[in-house]
């Protein structure tokens, strides 16, 4: 992928888009306070474009397998969220 400024801006609002997307998918289907303090912190750390930002993209990289890296990411998001999800609901079964 060539690394000019139309290239990672556009690279950038795909990501956000599917960020926000994926979030969206989240808050339905865990607990929305949790979610919503996941999305704060990445945000607070920088975001999506930290990330994008940490990536190498010297080689030539197809938008598709961009995506499907970002998708990874979402992926261990999710996770850390169920995990965390399924611990809260574990808490109120007990008490």
């Amino acid at each position: 992928m060539e690394n000019d400024v139309a290239t990672k801006r556009l690279l950038i609002k795909m990501a956000e888009a599917t960020f926000k997307q994926r979030f969206s998918q989240f808050a339905r289907r865990y607990n929305q306070e949790l979610v919503g303090r996941t999305w704060a912190e990445i945000a607070k750390n920088g975001g999506i474009k930290l990330y994008l930002s940490r990536r190498h993209w010297d080689t030539p990289t197809k938008i598709a397998d961009a995506l499907d890296s970002l998708e990874e990411y979402c992926d261990s998001i999710e996770a850390v969220i169920r995990d965390q999800d399924k611990r809260k609901k574990e808490k109120k079964k007990i008490s």
